[in-house]
């Protein structure tokens, strides 16, 4: 077995959240509209829907939290040992072959099990990577079961997009929201067969 370290490289680690998002009152005040969109998680999560129109649906909502040019939802499938591309928004037809098995950014979320930021201006490390994703910014943020990595939801944008860490903080809530979905009795038996 292949020892993983768990000190992210340096250029990882400058981009990791480091403070967990907290639901206050300036919070809500200041993203009342992102407050609303998380409050109607609960219902999606708590249906029976399957799971490729459940993560369907949340990366529609993350698009009402955070405008995004492109979207991904990945699964950790064991029997592969591999991130799994599960559901996608704004690609059309032509999906980037770079995205399909995970990522640079999706495999420092999973390792490091920490959400990930990287705005606009971001190291000369990352130019030539956002360059092959044709963006500008990213958000990657890790969903946790049982404190185990099992997904990663990672969105995209180009300029003129301005997210901010606030962005990311939402988005991270949008996924802490979304684990009770893992739970859900419907899709948890598909799940853990993956996950077995």
């Amino acid at each position: 077995m292949k020892t993983i370290s768990r000190k992210p490289p340096p250029q990882a680690d400058e981009y990791f959240i480091k403070k967990p998002p907290e639901f206050t009152k300036e919070m809500a005040q200041q993203h009342y509209h992102a407050m609303n969109v998380l409050l109607r998680v609960a219902r999606i999560t708590g249906s029976h829907a399957d799971m490729e129109l459940s993560l369907t649906t949340l990366l529609d909502l993350a698009a009402e939290i955070v405008p995004y040019d492109w979207g991904v939802f990945y699964l950790w499938d064991d029997h592969k040992n591999a991130l799994q591309l599960r559901a996608s928004r704004g690609f059309g037809k032509s999906f980037p072959h770079l995205l399909e098995k995970g990522n640079l950014i999706a495999r420092w979320t999973f390792q490091y099990c920490k959400p990930i930021f990287i705005s606009e201006n971001a190291s000369k490390e990352m130019e030539h990577y956002f360059s092959l994703l044709e963006t500008d910014s990213v958000i990657s943020i890790p969903i946790l079961i049982n404190n185990r990595v099992v997904g990663i939801l990672q969105l995209g944008g180009r300029a003129p997009r301005k997210w901010t860490e606030a962005s990311a903080l939402l988005i991270w809530m949008l996924a802490m929201q979304s684990e009770a979905l893992f739970h859900n009795s419907q899709t948890e038996r598909e799940f853990l067969r993956r996950m077995a």
